[in-house]
């Protein structure tokens, strides 16, 4: 296969500069020449390796997976000194000149992290509309930091599309340093910075987070399996997991802990990344309005969703957050809903735990507007879809397949404040995202952040058994199961704050959590 040649007349990655905010530190002087080490009050060092100027000499498109090796590049470092003081920076494209016809997604950039080896940030110029192109997060400089970076610039060969649209191209530019003296990282930010991400393409969500093939015994419950032959309501059925017999089978490969990011974007909105954390993680608390929360995940939109967890003590500037019990709920005895003999009752809209969730939100969250403006209205999932009769997607997904997703399947049932789905943007954790957290159907499982000692709902429907309807909630025991709408566990909020919203202190432990920047 033949690549296209297309010429471009001048292409140049001028030297890197960096624009100072309060931080004197970051005001440039040029010290020397040859690599081009740029100081900033002795403390910052850019320095460059090789060259500060890059010319591409490529004159052709290449295929991404080759960049490589076949794009051209420049090497650059961020160093602090030992007596620098502790900033921040951000990173940009600076573009000086480019031709209209390079605002493609074929024209690509790449910000390669030489520390780590692997790719910090991609993108492309198909959206780029003069100024400056952020090319990576808010960084923090520390003492004796070295930062290594390589920038590849390159054009994108597609041998299915016409590209000959980018002939006669001009493009220049200077990589650029953005400084910030107050380091408010974005809560996102915070954790990624505070934990690398794995990957979660060898996780077998059979298992629960643990390891733990524990299947519980089920003779005192009526089987889903067997729903037709029910001749009472479930819900008059007495509850007893107490004396459960339990087959334990562990399995240490599947012992998964920690923050992970979706391998397979089929299951999330838009084929965006989530992060997630999952197991028995400790640093995933964030205090919120007074109130203290679990981050669950990253949403699709950039939003970062929290599970309700009780309300902070506070010590001076020192806040401590309840783990399990009672406290990390907003109602212990709470019916999902009133009625129970129609499988419309399984519907969020119209529970009645949407009143009591709602109402906790009005009273406690709605009249402060720091604390609403940062809350995203964000999509809550109610999956009410059939791919069998009587039997809603969600049952296969988590029973039959143990394969959850974090996708709604249908935008009919992703409840938002705007479509007038839902009067405020609070909501309750889906089943799926108890999957993903390390929850398995009928498996217990008590090592993993989403367990509380406590049984609570999900706002995801399982089936209609011709009498009750039915939908998912978090046993005590941390399994996953399926009961009627009428039977009486807890209510827990929560809420997806926005992409923007900053972390001002903390490590996120229960006894130092996340404080979020309300100011």
């Amino acid at each position: 296969m033949k690549e296209k040649t297309i010429k471009i007349l001048f292409i140049t990655l001028i030297a890197i500069s960096f624009i100072g905010g309060s931080l004197g530190y970051f005001r440039p002087a040029i010290m020397g020449s040859g690599k081009h080490n740029f100081a900033v009050s002795a403390n910052l060092e850019v320095t460059f390796n090789d060259v500060d100027t890059l010319t591409l000499k490529n004159n052709k498109p290449i295929y991404e997976a080759d960049y490589k090796y076949k794009a051209d590049y420049i090497d650059f470092s961020i160093t602090g000194q030992n007596n620098t003081i502790e900033g921040c920076y951000t990173l940009y494209i600076s573009v000086k000149e480019m031709t209209p016809n390079l605002k493609s997604e074929y024209f690509k950039w790449i910000l390669y992290d030489l520390n780590k080896e692997q790719i910090y940030l991609e993108g492309d110029f198909s959206s780029y509309n003069n100024g400056d192109l952020k090319i990576s997060n808010l960084m923090q400089l520390k003492r004796t930091t070295n930062d290594r970076y390589r920038l590849y610039i390159f054009l994108v060969n597609d041998e299915e599309e016409n590209q000959t649209s980018l002939l006669n191209s001009s493009f220049s530019a200077t990589v650029k340093g953005v400084s910030n003296d107050v380091c408010h990282f974005t809560l996102t930010e915070t954790m990624l910075a505070a934990e690398e991400a794995k990957s979660d393409a060898n996780i077998d969500y059979a298992y629960t987070s643990e390891g733990s093939n524990n299947i519980i015994d089920k003779p005192v419950l009526q089987s889903i399996d067997k729903f037709n032959e029910i001749s009472k309501p479930d819900f008059l059925i007495k509850r007893d997991l107490s004396n459960l017999n339990k087959l334990t089978a562990t399995d240490s490969s599947q012992i998964t802990n920690g923050l992970y990011y979706t391998s397979d974007t089929t299951k999330t909105e838009n084929g965006e990344v989530v992060y997630y954390y999952r197991g028995a993680v400790t640093n995933n608390y964030v205090v919120f309005g007074n109130y203290c929360w679990r981050i669950v995940r990253t949403v699709e939109d950039g939003s970062v969703r929290l599970r309700y967890g009780g309300a902070a003590t506070q010590s001076g500037e020192t806040y401590t957050c309840p783990q399990t019990g009672t406290a990390v709920n907003i109602a212990t005895e709470q019916k999902y809903n009133t009625s129970y003999d129609d499988k419309s009752y399984v519907n969020y809209k119209t529970s009645a735990i949407r009143t009591t969730v709602e109402n906790w939100y009005r009273d406690n969250i709605a009249p402060n507007t720091s604390l609403t403006e940062l809350i995203a209205d964000t999509p809550y999932c109610n999956d009410m879809t059939e791919p069998r009769i009587n039997i809603f997607a969600a049952y296969d997904r988590l029973n039959t397949n143990k394969s959850p997703q974090y996708k709604c399947p249908s935008s009919t049932y992703g409840y938002t404040v705007a479509k007038g789905d839902i009067t405020y943007p609070v909501g309750l954790l889906t089943a799926d995202e108890v999957a993903y957290a390390g929850g398995v159907y009928n498996k217990s499982n008590s090592s993993y952040y989403l367990y509380t000692a406590q049984t609570y709902w999900t706002m995801s429907p399982s089936n209609f058994n011709s009498s009750s309807a039915f939908v998912f909630y978090v046993y005590s025991e941390g399994l996953l199961r399926n009961d009627d709408v009428y039977y009486s566990s807890a209510a827990v909020p929560v809420v997806s704050l926005k992409p923007e919203t900053t972390v001002k202190r903390g490590t996120g432990a229960y006894n130092d959590p996340y404080v979020i920047n309300t100011d």
